[in-house]
């Protein structure tokens, strides 16, 4: 007769006690970089500016009342465009739409290329086949042209659409990606001993191998973002 091994309290500590250290050492890692500190600083200005929109901006950015072509000054800081519109009122506005466009497709695309990337490089065989097939399909489609031809049967465009829309057709490239890292860690040692211990497939992609791409993930937010954006 078998028995469950008895976990003692001293484990039942270490495990919350390391997991407080993992995520201490990557604060530290985070602020003690210049760069990161200061990407997050402008990230957060930005996302500001579009919660307090209606306070920052002076004017109503739709507004054409105001002289055309005014060059910038203290009444309109950044001028007006040819129809009499505040350009920086404009600015403040449209970073809704850009934070919605750009970090929605981007968490979109990420999360199906992820999806994708991850059970085609982990499973091999003819689910790759299958999958890499489908890849290359969104990979040829022209995510322009039909975003263009989506919204003009929709009429009623808005942001959230857009970035939805985007997400859905531009994932094929971080898919790739994560697919080739997939692969690359599929034959490691943690890997072996995760399958010796009876985990499941969706497990060990979860728990062993998206951990260890959380590098190659971030990068791939950031470039869909900035793809999504422009």
């Amino acid at each position: 007769m078998m028995t469950e091994p008895i976990t003692s309290p001293t484990e039942l500590i270490a495990e919350p006690v390391a997991k407080k250290r993992k995520s201490n050492a990557f604060l530290r890692m985070f602020f003690g970089n210049w760069k990161s500190v200061v990407g997050a600083v402008l990230f957060l200005i930005f996302v500001l500016m579009a919660l307090f929109a209606p306070l920052i901006a002076p004017y109503n950015p739709l507004s054409t009342n105001f002289t055309q072509n005014l060059s910038p000054s203290h009444t309109h800081l950044l001028g007006t465009t040819t129809t009499g519109q505040d350009i920086f009122s404009q600015f403040v506005y449209g970073t809704r739409a850009t934070l919605i466009v750009g970090v929605g497709a981007g968490i979109v695309s990420t999360i199906i290329g992820l999806a994708f990337g991850v059970t085609s490089g982990y499973r091999g065989g003819w689910v790759d086949n299958v999958l890499n097939f489908v890849s290359n399909i969104f990979l040829v489609l022209p995510s322009l042209a039909l975003l263009i031809v989506i919204e003009s049967l929709v009429h009623n465009t808005t942001p959230l659409l857009n970035g939805l829309i985007i997400g859905l057709t531009g994932w094929a490239w971080g898919a790739r990606v994560f697919r080739a890292q997939a692969m690359s860690l599929r034959g490691r040692e943690f890997v072996t001993a995760a399958k010796l211990s009876g985990a499941s497939s969706i497990r060990i992609m979860v728990t062993e191998i998206i951990p260890n791409m959380t590098s190659v993930i971030a990068s791939n937010i950031i470039f869909a973002i900035l793809g999504a954006i422009l």
